[in-house]
C-alpha cells in the first residue's frame, strides 16, 4: 500500500483538521463591524452591544437600550504551501480555498436603574448570540498512475463552527469605572469528510480485475461540544482624554463532547493469485470527545487626541492547550482514529499566542466615523521542526489592516468594515524518490490571504447624532437650554 501512504501523506493538509478540531487563529473579527474596522483594538471602548464579547465593562456606555445585528457575507480564505512534494520530475505546490461563509452576530441591551448626573443608569443587562469562529473548506487532489493509466483521487471537505450564546451585565459604578461580566454557552461543531479512490497494479481490463488492486475510503466525523464561557471586564477613565480596559476569559467548562464516526473502507487486489478482498466497517455514535476553550486576557487603552481623533492599542495573549487525543475512548472504533480519518488531526495541542492591535478613530460631520487598523493574527499552532515523523499542522502567522465607515443617525447605526490579512509561516513538505517512498518530512514556507467584509446596524443609539459622537470621545451631552419659551 505504498501508494497508498503517498497519498495521504501528500494530501493530509488539504483539511483544516490537520490543524486540529478547534481554531488556530483568535482574533475576533466577526464581532461587530466598529470592532473589526478597529482591528480589534476595542477593548477600551467596547461603547456598543458589541460589549458582551469584546469588554462587557463597556455595556453601561450607552444612555438608551438598543438592538444590533450583523453578517459577514463574504469571506474569502486561500493558503498556499510552497514546494510542499518534492517530486523527481519537479516541486508542487498546493493550494487551500476557504469557501464563502455567513457569520452572524445579534445582540441587544437595555438599562435599567437611577439616571445619574451625567444621564446614565448604572445597570445594563444584554443578551447576545454570534458566531465566534468558523472555518469551512473543501479540497481534492488527483494524481495520474502511470502503471493503471487511472487517477487516484483525495477529496476532503470539513467545516468548524463555533455558536456562543449568553447573557452579560455591566455595572457603571462612577462615570470613571465600570465592570461588567458575559456568560456563554459555546456550541462547537465539526464535519469532517474524506474519500479515497485509489489504484495499484497493472492497467485496469474491461470487467476484469486481475493484475489491479483498487482501494476505496468513505469517512464521516462528527464532533459536537459544549462550554459554558465566562468573560469579566473592567474599564477605567483615568481622565477625560484616558480609557483603560481589561478583558478576562477563563477557560472553558465542558459540558459535553462527543463524536459520530463512519468509516468503510474495501481493497479489492487482483495482483494475488487468486484475488482477494477485504473490507471494513466502522460506526459509532457518542464516542466522548475533547474540544477545548482556552483562557484569554486582553488589555486595551484608548486615547481622545482632540474631540474628533482618538487612538486605540490592544495587547492578547491566548492559553496553550495540552497534547491530548482528541477522542477519549478511540478503543470504541475498533480501528485507530489515524487509519479511520488520516487527514483529521488526532489531538488537541495548540501553543501559547500573542496579538496586538492598533486603530485611529476619527469622527467627521458629526455623523460620520472613520475607522483604520493595523493587527497581527499569529497562529498557535506547534512549531514546525526541520524535519517531522509526520504532516505538522501549518503554521502561518498573519498580519493585516481594517477599515470601517459607521454613519450615526440618531436611532439608527450602520457600520460596514473591510478587513484583509496576509500570513507567511511553516509547513511540511515531502521529498517523493522514484520509488514512490517517502524520504522524510522536510520543513518548508507557507502563505495564506484571508478578506473579511462585514455590516452591522443598531438601533436606540442616541437621542441625537451630536450626543452620540461627543459621549463616545468622552464629552459628557450639552446642558438642556435654561430658556423660558414665551
Amino acid at each position: 500500500m505504498k501508494r497508498l501512504l503517498l497519498l495521504l501523506a501528500v494530501a493530509a493538509p488539504l483539511s483544516p483538521g490537520i490543524a486540529g478540531a478547534q481554531p488556530l487563529h483568535y482574533q475576533p473579527l466577526t464581532v461587530g463591524s466598529r470592532a473589526m474596522g478597529s482591528a480589534t483594538a476595542f477593548t477600551a471602548i467596547a461603547d456598543d452591544n458589541s460589549a458582551v464579547f469584546h469588554n462587557p465593562a463597556g455595556l453601561p456606555s450607552r444612555e438608551r437600550a438598543s438592538i444590533s445585528g450583523g453578517l459577514t457575507f463574504r469571506r474569502r480564505d486561500v493558503r498556499v504551501l510552497d514546494d510542499f512534494v518534492v517530486l523527481p520530475s519537479g516541486q508542487a505546490r498546493l493550494t487551500l480555498r476557504e469557501s464563502a461563509s455567513v457569520p452572524n452576530f445579534t445582540a441587544s441591551a437595555i438599562r435599567f436603574g437611577r439616571t445619574d448626573a451625567q444621564g446614565f443608569r448604572p445597570h445594563t443587562l444584554g443578551a447576545a448570540s454570534f458566531r465566534a469562529y468558523t472555518e469551512a473548506f473543501g479540497a481534492g487532489l488527483t494524481l495520474d498512475n502511470a502503471r493503471t493509466g487511472l487517477t487516484d483521487q483525495v477529496f476532503v471537505d470539513e467545516s468548524l463552527r463555533s455558536q456562543w450564546s449568553g447573557l452579560s451585565y455591566g455595572y457603571r459604578h462612577s462615570e470613571r469605572f465600570q465592570l461588567g461580566g458575559s456568560l456563554f454557552l459555546a456550541d462547537t461543531r465539526l464535519a469532517h469528510d474524506e474519500l479515497l479512490n485509489l489504484y495499484g497494479g497493472s492497467p485496469l481490463a474491461p470487467g476484469l480485475l486481475s493484475g489491479t488492486r483498487v482501494v476505496t475510503a468513505d469517512t464521516a466525523v462528527r464532533l459536537r461540544a459544549y462550554h459554558f464561557v465566562l468573560r469579566l471586564g473592567v474599564m477605567v477613565r483615568p481622565s477625560r482624554r484616558w480609557r483603560l480596559g481589561a478583558m478576562l476569559q477563563t477557560p472553558g467548562v465542558p459540558l459535553k463532547a462527543t463524536a459520530d464516526v463512519t468509516y468503510q473502507a474495501n481493497d479489492i487486489d487482483g495482483t494475488t493469485d487468486p484475488p482477494t478482498a477485504s473490507f471494513d466497517f466502522v460506526q459509532a455514535s457518542g464516542v466522548p470527545a475533547r474540544m477545548p476553550i482556552p483562557w484569554e486576557l486582553r488589555v486595551g487603552v484608548a486615547h481622545t487626541h482632540s474631540d474628533m481623533v482618538r487612538f486605540s492599542l490592544d495587547v492578547g495573549v491566548v492559553g496553550a492547550v495540552a497534547d491530548r487525543p482528541l477522542l477519549k475512548e478511540a478503543e470504541r472504533l475498533t480501528l485507530p482514529l489515524e487509519t479511520i480519518a488520516p487527514l483529521l488531526s488526532p489531538t488537541t495541542e495548540r501553543s501559547y499566542v500573542g496579538n496586538v492591535a492598533v486603530a485611529t478613530h476619527i469622527v467627521a460631520r458629526e455623523y460620520l466615523e472613520v475607522s483604520v487598523g493595523v493587527l497581527t493574527d499569529l497562529s498557535s499552532a506547534p512549531r514546525v521542526a526541520a524535519r517531522e515523523q509526520a504532516v505538522a499542522r501549518p503554521r502561518i502567522h498573519r498580519f493585516g489592516f481594517t477599515t470601517a465607515l459607521g454613519v450615526l443617525y440618531s436611532p439608527i447605526e450602520l457600520a460596514v468594515s473591510f478587513a484583509a490579512l496576509f500570513g507567511r509561516g511553516q509547513a511540511t513538505g515531502l521529498a517523493i524518490s522514484p520509488e514512490e517512498r517517502i524520504s522524510d518530512f522536510e520543513r518548508t514556507s507557507g502563505r495564506s490571504r484571508t478578506f473579511l467584509l462585514q455590516i452591522t446596524g443598531a438601533t436606540g443609539t442616541a437621542e441625537r447624532v451630536v450626543e452620540l459622537g461627543e459621549e463616545r470621545f468622552g464629552r459628557s451631552p450639552p446642558e438642556p437650554s435654561r430658556e423660558t419659551p414665551e
